[in-house]
């Protein structure tokens, strides 16, 4: 299949991948994967408002904690309550509930005061551009799956006429506009120190590859969504793809 065909139906398709995708991850891998950056500090803190029966001054291993206000520790210990448990899909759900209304209140704001085209790529800023799951085998050897966005555009300035016939000889008013979708295994270990192996491997899609005309050098947002006409579309193939690396990583 060729990358403008697959890049056709991921139009017309993504929204529904993307909502599958996001209920997989809420249901399936929600409550499992590891606690990050501030969620184990928030889950601490409002075990112990729920432990003290305390909700007006929030405390941390005993400690008064005053960094944040304590109403987010309210909106969690809601959800505790509400699920009767104190685990990570609980702890999680505010979070996931809160970015489902910003979605569903861009889109409505966006299909009421412009149009359902606008609305979509106003949620497109809600799409992680990259997401993995990671099984640790041991502290030296690591597991990845998952998927990584990745794009770039760039101006043409060439002043070849050769070049520029086609284009009725406009310069500087062309963009190359490159975005492809990996789905990748990885495993990482550990070789030394700071040096660590990586290996991938992975099915790359080759999403766009296309040049789009902007006029005057102003330029547009096309977005996963857009539909404004290509000055040249690329038929790049989908290809299976692998990559070996050393890399030094920081502790």
């Amino acid at each position: 299949m060729t990358s403008s065909k697959l890049s056709d139906l991921l139009k017309k398709y993504l929204p529904y991948i993307a909502l599958f995708l996001l209920v997989v991850c809420i249901l399936g891998f929600n409550h499992v994967l590891e606690l990050r950056a501030a969620e184990g500090r928030r889950a601490i803190v409002t075990f112990e408002m729920m432990q003290n029966n305390n909700w007006i001054v929030p405390y941390q291993y005993g400690y008064p904690y005053y960094n944040k206000p304590p109403f987010y520790n309210w909106v969690i210990g809601s959800s505790f309550i509400l699920f009767g448990t104190i685990n990570e899909f609980a702890l999680r759900f505010p979070g996931v509930l809160s970015l489902l209304l910003t979605a569903f209140l861009i889109y409505s704001i966006g299909k009421n005061y412009l149009n359902n085209h606008v609305a979509l790529l106003g949620t497109e800023i809600l799409f992680p551009a990259r997401g993995h799951l990671r099984y640790t085998l041991n502290p030296r050897n690591m597991i990845f799956v998952g998927f990584e966005l990745e794009g770039n555009s760039y101006r043409v300035g060439n002043q070849n006429s050769a070049f520029l016939d086609p284009f009725d000889g406009k310069k500087d008013e062309l963009e190359i506009r490159r975005s492809k979708l990996r789905f990748r295994f990885i495993y990482e270990r550990q070789l030394i120190g700071f040096f660590w192996l990586s290996a991938q491997a992975g099915y790359r899609v080759n999403y766009s590859y296309n040049i789009d005309e902007v006029p005057n050098g102003t330029d547009f947002y096309r977005g996963f969504f857009g539909d404004q006409p290509l000055a040249v579309q690329n038929t790049l193939g989908n290809p299976f793809y692998f990559n070996v690396s050393i890399n030094l990583v920081s502790p």
